[in-house]
């Protein structure tokens, strides 16, 4: 293994002094770089430079100069320094977004951010995100447009990471599993330590959003699918606008009053009607493909009051309380709040707080260990099979750290893994993801239970309403039902007189069949 480390496009391998590399590796190809400058000998790495760690012909890093630490060398007139690096995921990290998505496509949702949050960055999205409906509505207000896609990774059930060609990959997430167990025995493994811990846990999780305030500047990336008349929706009612401009060039708008003016026939780019919630095309016409149009406006009537400000859920695990009220007494309550950073809508709050239940509501296992081989990848899983610590089962791989002992006479690499019995983060929401989708296929959550009917992503089967059989309402069926009418129609059935338990049950898949 010869390694290689650029800084700024220029071999500075010379430089390093031994046993100075290290890399830190999380999972989704997270990823941090320190090397150690014996003599500067004048030179000095810049702030922002371009760093490239490789293997020979592997790529090991890709990122910028974070920190410099320099230290002067007795006698020697120079210095020595400490250089810390990040890898490319901190573009994201440093970027905002302002955009609001409701009933959008997850792969037009990431276009849309990599064009507009990441523009200028060189960023390109590689594949196709899974071709699934986000439900309800989710919106961002100059967050980051890292927490912005770790937002919609938790909601949607996958992983996101931008990979050494400035790729952003976003796909569901897959366990892969090693090719070998740790034993008591294994000789690849030494200095296995095993912690059972109750830091992560909560059986009560809450989970609290703000959105504007009436009265807020409220900007919104709206999409017009190409040439003709269109009207497309903003999230909220539109009291006044601000500004709409396409490609950073103002438009003109009209603003129109239903109570006493009819919508104008020309002289003007844009219109809408004022309190209500879309924008309409005139002179101006998208291009074949369509093309993105930024709004700037005022929220408007009071009638959508509802819609503003903090909101607050809660779920809980009630088996996980009374389970700890029986060792811990008093309420066995276990309560964690966690502050989302988008305006997200009330099922997609569930959806991350079901999550967090399902990763965290347990007895903590985490391991430690320094490997004797280098085949062991974040977000592996992997089984620990050991009688002296009182454990079998499959942990997954959270992070890897690899120490390079660098010298002119070749490397040695010592590899620390660091374990946990709790799913990664980006995977818990995949249950979540499908439940989002069927919910928003039947209207079940934010619209109060009214139905709309909404192919299928896959297009070979349709939706329909089916009425609930008294049958199936007598055998427990209850408030909801789905059933297959043939190889492409199914069914779905709803009454709304008791939402709740409408939701629990559609996520739980109870399905009865259309005989």
């Amino acid at each position: 293994m010869a390694i290689t480390v650029r800084v700024g496009g220029v071999d500075r391998t010379s430089r390093l002094a031994a046993s100075s590399i290290v890399l830190d590796r999380k999972l989704a190809f997270r990823a941090s770089a320190r090397f150690h400058l014996r003599d500067t000998g004048g030179w000095r790495p810049s702030l922002g430079q371009y760093v490239e760690i490789d293997d020979g012909t592997t790529p090991l890093f890709r990122g910028w100069v974070w920190r410099i630490e320099e230290r002067p060398i007795i006698g020697a007139g120079t210095t020595e320094a400490d250089v810390e690096c990040v890898d490319l995921h901190h573009v994201a990290a440093r970027r905002l977004l302002r955009a609001n998505y409701s009933g959008w496509y997850l792969p037009n949702i990431i276009n849309h951010i990599v064009a507009v949050g990441l523009s200028g960055e060189g960023i390109t999205v590689s594949g196709s995100p899974p071709n699934q409906l986000i439900g309800g509505s989710l919106s961002f207000y100059y967050t980051s447009v890292a927490q912005a896609l770790t937002q919609l990774a938790d909601i949607a059930g996958c992983v996101w990471y931008i990979d050494h060609q400035k790729r952003l990959h976003f796909e569901a997430f897959t366990a892969r599993n090693a090719t070998w167990q740790i034993t008591d025995d294994n000789r690849d493994v030494y200095d296995l330590r095993v912690t059972r811990t109750l830091e992560d846990y909560r059986n009560k999780q809450w989970v609290r959003t703000e959105i504007p305030q009436l009265g807020d500047e409220w900007t919104e990336s709206l999409f017009f699918p190409g040439p003709g008349s269109w009207m497309a929706s903003t999230r909220w009612v539109v009291c006044q606008v601000y500004e709409i401009s396409v490609g950073g060039v103002a438009k003109t708008i009209k603003a129109v009053d239903p109570s006493s003016e009819q919508p104008p026939e020309s002289g003007y780019d844009f219109w809408h009607w004022i309190g209500a919630g879309g924008i309409y095309n005139l002179d101006w016409q998208a291009p074949e493909g369509g093309a993105y149009v930024d709004v700037r406006y005022r929220p408007g009537d009071p009638w959508e009051q509802q819609e503003y400000g903090l909101k607050v859920i809660a779920e809980t695990d009630d088996e996980e309380i009374q389970r700890m009220k029986a060792l811990t007494g008093g309420s066995g309550l276990w309560e964690v709040i966690e502050d989302t950073k988008a305006g997200v809508d009330p099922d997609g709050m569930v959806a991350i707080a079901q999550a967090r239940l399902r990763r965290y509501a347990r007895d903590g296992i985490r391991a430690t260990a320094e490997i004797g081989r280098r085949d062991l990848e974040p977000g592996m899983r992997i089984t620990v099979d050991s009688s002296m610590f009182g454990i079998s089962q499959a942990l997954f791989c959270e992070s890897v750290r690899w120490t390079i002992r660098w010298s002119p006479f070749g490397e040695i690499v010592r590899i620390e893994a660091e374990l946990s019995d709790a799913e990664p983060s980006a995977a818990a929401g995949a249950n979540y993801f499908a439940k989002l989708v069927e919910m928003a296929r039947t209207g079940v959550g934010a619209g109060g239970g009214a139905y709309r009917a909404i192919a299928a992503p896959s297009g070979t089967c349709e939706w329909v309403r089916y009425a609930l059989r008294i049958a199936d309402a007598a055998m427990g069926a209850g408030d909801f039902g789905r059933y297959q009418l043939d190889a492409t129609r199914y069914g779905v059935a709803c009454m709304n007189e008791n939402p709740a338990r409408l939701v629990r049950q559609y996520g739980a898949g109870i399905v009865h069949s259309a005989s």
